[in-house]
């Protein structure tokens, strides 16, 4: 339960500071950047859901966070030991190959496997 109320107080600050202050409202008060965090607290939460029961097992889940965490990891460590990476290459190598892997829900919508 801890990992998942520090994922949704995370995502939402990380939101409201990066995205939402920088490049929608950036002269709004304090008031107005709180309601917008509790706001993408309630749409994480939501979205985890919605996931959650989307899934068919928990081994389902699993497989797609390994995935994902392998993905994400080798941008993180490239952005280590290489200093000439920059973070728009690691989102394209990590949207490239989100788009190109084979997860698991993407079985719903092509059964055939080659």
């Amino acid at each position: 339960m801890s990992s998942c109320d520090v994922f949704m107080v995370a995502c939402s600050a990380l939101f409201t500071e990066n995205v939402y202050h920088k490049l929608i409202a950036r002269h709004a008060g304090d008031r107005h950047y709180m309601f917008v965090g509790r706001l993408v607290s309630v749409l994480v939460v939501a979205a985890g859901i919605i996931f959650a029961f989307s899934l068919e097992s928990v081994v389902t889940g699993l497989e797609i966070f390994l995935k994902v965490s392998a993905m994400m990891g080798l941008a993180f460590w490239i952005g280590l030991f290489w200093c000439r990476a920059t973070p728009a290459a690691a989102w394209a190598r990590s949207t490239t190959t989100l788009g190109s892997t084979d997860l698991p829900f993407s079985r719903r919508a092509c059964p055939t496997r080659w």
